[in-house]
């Protein structure tokens, strides 16, 4: 397996190569190239490149965001319940569905999660939700908005980092991704925001 944290002096970046919009490369230092397939990734998802492309229409039509309450009842339950017991796509943590308590929050209480943001024109589509622990939701929320989004090249980064996010796991198998060095700002307000959501339980248990 090509490790890109064993790079950690050297510069990395992702993009999608020209000739096929279906495959993007991990540059390292200039030097080293990884080719990946984003078909190897699940098809049934949204892939990176209409994540920009979507994006891109919605800021130039100046389009108004979908309701998160436009999720049905019936595919809420169906993607939550499918959920318990399962890792969070993101930080690995068993998920948890309070069917019965649904008031109840935890930091691995299973949510619902818009791989495209609604701001950026995400639908509530299946292809665009996924199950993920409340406390990676919460805190891919504060890296999205803290984030700067001034110019195309920032959002596009943004919309990368969102997306190998919730992938990082099907792409272990080609190469091994170290967030804090591809993109070290989300990366930082996700993991100092993660850690809140955990802390803040701990001093409730204590009360």
């Amino acid at each position: 397996m090509d490790s890109i944290g064993s790079q950690s002096a050297q510069s990395v970046s992702i993009q999608h190569q020209s000739k096929n919009p279906m495959t993007f490369v991990a540059i390292v230092g200039g030097n080293m190239t990884i080719q990946i397939q984003e078909q190897e990734i699940e098809p049934r998802k949204i892939s990176l490149e209409r994540m920009k492309t979507r994006s891109r229409e919605f800021r130039e039509n100046r389009e108004n965001p979908v309701r998160r309450s436009g999720i049905t009842r019936g595919m809420r339950s169906l993607i939550l319940g499918a959920a318990d017991g399962r890792p969070c796509p993101t930080c690995g943590t068993p998920m948890r569905f309070h069917r019965n308590s649904p008031c109840i929050e935890s930091p691995d209480m299973a949510t619902i999660e818009h791989i495209l943001p609604i701001k950026e024109g995400g639908a509530n589509e299946p292809d665009n939700l996924i199950a993920m622990c409340l406390a990676c939701n919460r805190a891919r929320g504060y890296a999205y908005n803290q984030t700067s989004k001034a110019t195309r090249e920032e959002i596009d980064d943004v919309l990368e980092w969102l997306w190998l996010q919730v992938n990082q796991h099907r792409l272990s198998h080609v190469v091994e991704l170290q967030f804090a060095l591809l993109y070290p700002n989300q990366h930082r307000i996700f993991e100092r925001n993660w850690a809140k959501q955990y802390a803040r339980t701990q001093k409730e248990m204590k009360i």
